[in-house]
């Protein structure tokens, strides 16, 4: 009642003051400003505390006591030899591209400073190319170990050791990749692209 008030008192101050009709804008703003001052009035009655009540305490611990009781499921096989499979196929691109990464080396040091589009400099971008042709059998097996993992983490596979499985293997091939494409980088900068 007293914001009410208030905003009366200086809506009546303005008219009293201008001796004419009060206008949209003032108007507007004294409603605007009795709304607000309305919503912080203080009314007089018993408000509901925000702790934690106890239903909301059963409900946690029942929670939290199924959860415990339930036990984990064991290492599932199939995906853990799924994992063992791409980690397989990583360790594959990874030799291929091993064997490629002396010639390209060689020759992208060979073509440092030539001019684009030279003989030295296309045999070099050839066989980096061809290195990072050589690098997409690793990519591929850590593009299909990431989908396990995704998998995993939004709960389709709910064995701890299997994720763990998956997980161990994820790290390794990306690794690998990781170091392939270090290499791939500082050849083709050598190359200057």
């Amino acid at each position: 009642m007293i914001a009410w008030r208030a905003v009366y008192a200086y809506a009546d101050a303005m008219f009293q003051a201008r001796k004419t009709v009060i206008h949209a804008p003032l108007c507007a703003a004294s409603l605007i400003l009795g709304l607000i001052l309305g919503g912080c009035a203080m009314q007089d009655g018993e408000f509901p505390t925000l702790a934690t009540r106890n239903v909301e305490k059963y409900y946690a611990s029942a929670e939290s006591e199924r959860q415990a009781s339930t036990p984990a499921a064991p290492l599932n096989a199939a995906i853990a030899a799924q994992a063992r499979e791409m980690l397989a196929k990583a360790q594959k691109g990874q030799r291929a591209f091993a064997e490629a990464l002396p010639g390209a080396r060689q020759s992208a040091m060979n073509a440092r400073g030539a001019a684009t589009g030279g003989e030295s400099w296309a045999v070099a971008t050839t066989r980096i190319s061809a290195l990072d042709a050589s690098r997409g059998e690793s990519a591929m097996a850590l593009a299909d170990l990431d989908q396990l993992y995704a998998d995993q983490v939004t709960g389709e596979i709910d064995s701890p050791a299997t994720a763990q499985a998956i997980g161990d293997a994820r790290r390794t091939v990306h690794d690998m990749v990781q170091a392939q494409d270090s290499e791939i980088a500082s050849l083709r900068a050598m190359l200057g692209g």
